[in-house]
């Protein structure tokens, strides 16, 4: 009975010296590796550098012995560099070794083929671990602009995971409920009645955190510098007939602003004045109907009376009143804009 308990004392005792280790190789190893390239490779003759910082727990008792990097795979079109730190060092409890693997993208770089892994190995001389070697496998669907990556054993077994922080701003626009229209110079006008609004998106990179929009804000017809100077987009809002500009932006949980958007908006909420004109022949056949002939003769006149330069559009609605060898017709006409 003596010998069953002790056995059992002993495997719990390895149980979690077995767990203890495994901590502490996850803190040795698994802090987040970065990119020293924001803008990602578009071109051959760029370098981009893989940031692997190494730790030792502090409350470890030996230091870590030749602990060094080595490039597993990458693809063709990235080429090693002399210029990295990838050690062989010895890293001392409660210190951290900033290792860093440099590349140089070379001229079978293809700008249509972005999708790419570079796995970095991380090796050291200790034996008290619980593995001997690390991978970091570095993916990238962007020519490494943002990328994911995972740390494992030398079988495969996951030690934890990252993907680049966000660092991408939102995308703000406006949006309208109700007549709006927007002619071939870009000038856009809405009416008195149009509610505008504004929606922002926070970008969805791959292989990056997508944090949320934090914050919309908007000044109207007054300029503004910078974000911190625009009152919250609680609702949407109409307005009064003239010319209005908007200046508008948003914010996301990292932190990332957006650059301000400014809008111009003409408001239009007179209706056009139409006046017709007819010329011989014609007979009125009532009070409100007018005979004419395919020969007569006919003028409309439209004038906007808005204060805005609204476009408008003359719309002409005619039918056969009588037989077709008479060629007479009934004529209806109005004015209005494309946005009524």
């Amino acid at each position: 009975m003596r010998n069953q308990s002790f056995q059992a004392r002993s495997k719990l005792h390895n149980l979690k010296r077995s767990a203890f280790l495994i901590a502490i190789a996850t803190t040795l190893f698994l802090l987040k590796p970065s990119l020293s390239l924001a803008s990602g490779i578009t071109a051959s003759g760029q370098t981009v550098s893989f940031y692997i910082p190494v730790s030792n727990n502090p409350r470890n008792r030996s230091p870590l012995i030749n602990v060094q990097l080595f490039v597993d795979s990458a693809p063709i079109w990235l080429s090693a560099l002399p210029t990295s730190i990838a050690g062989p060092v010895t890293i001392y409890p409660g210190q951290t070794m900033p290792l860093r693997m440099d590349f140089k993208s070379n001229n079978l770089f293809n700008p249509n083929q972005l999708q790419a892994e570079v796995d970095i190995e991380i090796k050291s001389n200790n034996q008290n671990l619980n593995a001997p070697r690390f991978i970091w496998q570095h993916r990238t669907s962007n020519a490494f602009e943002t990328m994911s990556s995972e740390l494992l054993d030398g079988v495969g077994q996951s030690f934890g995971d990252s993907i680049s922080p966000d660092t991408f701003p939102p995308n703000s626009s406006l949006f309208f409920i109700g007549p709006s229209f927007t002619n071939v110079s870009d000038n856009l006008f809405i009416s008195t009645q149009t509610e505008t609004g504004i929606q922002a998106v926070d970008q969805q990179v791959p292989d990056s955190v997508v944090s949320g929009v934090a914050f919309t804000g908007f000044l109207l017809d007054l300029p503004a510098s910078n974000i911190t100077q625009l009152k919250p987009f609680i609702s949407t809002f109409t307005l009064a007939e003239g010319n209005h500009f908007i200046v508008y932006a948003s914010s996301d949980n990292a932190g990332n602003v957006e650059a301000l958007n400014i809008s111009s908006i003409a408001v239009d909420g007179t209706p056009p004045i139409s006046n017709l004109s007819i010329g011989q022949p014609q007979f009125a056949l009532s009070t409100t109907t007018l005979l004419v002939s395919a020969i007569t003769p006919f003028v409309i006149a439209s004038t906007d009376r808005s204060r805005v330069a609204s476009p408008r559009a003359l719309e002409i609605r005619s039918s056969a009143l009588m037989d077709r060898a008479s060629r007479f017709y009934r004529v209806r006409s109005r004015s209005r804009r494309p946005m009524d």
